[in-house]
C-alpha cells in the first residue's frame, strides 16, 4: 500500500466511512455507499475486512459495505491513515487508539505463550509469574470448594496476577 493509496482511502473514510468502538467493545473501521467499484477498491487497499451486499431497500440503489473488525488489523490501518484524516475523524480514532490502551485484548493468538496466567503454567513453563498464577488459582480453587461455590470458575481479581506477551 503505498502513500496514495493510503491517502484516497483516508480520504475516503473520511467522507463516507466511519472508525469507532462497537457497543461489545470491539473496534470497526467500514465503508457502506451504493458504488461497489470503490468499496471493494478501499477493501483491496486495505487488505482486511469484508464486503457484503446489504438488502435492498425498495426504491432505493443497492448498498455495498466494507467492514473490518478484526483488532490487530483495525488497529495497523488506522495507523497509517491516521496522519491524512480531518479533525474529527482524527479525534475518532484516538478515541479507538485509548480504548485499545486501556482495554487490551484478552484473547492470546495461537501459539503465543503468555506469563502471568494460568495456560502459561500448563504449557510447561515455570517462570515466577506462571507459577504465581497457578498458586492463585489453586488457592483460589480451594476457597470456592470450601464454601461449596465451584461453579463459579470465573477469573475473580484474585487469580489474575499479571499477563505479558512473550
Amino acid at each position: 500500500m503505498d502513500s496514495i493509496e493510503i491517502a484516497w482511502a483516508a480520504g475516503l473514510i473520511e467522507g463516507e466511512g466511519t472508525v469507532c468502538v462497537k457497543g461489545s467493545g470491539g473496534l470497526y473501521v467500514g465503508v457502506s455507499m451504493t458504488d461497489e467499484d470503490v468499496v471493494r477498491k478501499i477493501h483491496s487497499i486495505a487488505g482486511i475486512g469484508t464486503v457484503n451486499m446489504c438488502k435492498k431497500k425498495e426504491n432505493r440503489k443497492q448498498v455495498w459495505v466494507w467492514r473490518a473488525g478484526k483488532r490487530s488489523e483495525v488497529i495497523a490501518f488506522i495507523k497509517k491513515i491516521r496522519p491524512y484524516m480531518g479533525a474529527r475523524r482524527t479525534s475518532a480514532i484516538d478515541k479507538v487508539f485509548a480504548h485499545d490502551m486501556e482495554h487490551p485484548q484478552w484473547r492470546v493468538p495461537k501459539g503465543e505463550l503468555v506469563h502471568g496466567i494460568r495456560s502459561g503454567y500448563k504449557k510447561g513453563c515455570r517462570c515466577k509469574l506462571c507459577k504465581k498464577a497457578e498458586s492463585v488459582y489453586n488457592k483460589d480453587l480451594r476457597e470456592r470448594r470450601e464454601t461449596g461455590n465451584v461453579r463459579n470458575k470465573g477469573n475473580s481479581i484474585k487469580t489474575v496476577v499479571q499477563r505479558v506477551i512473550v
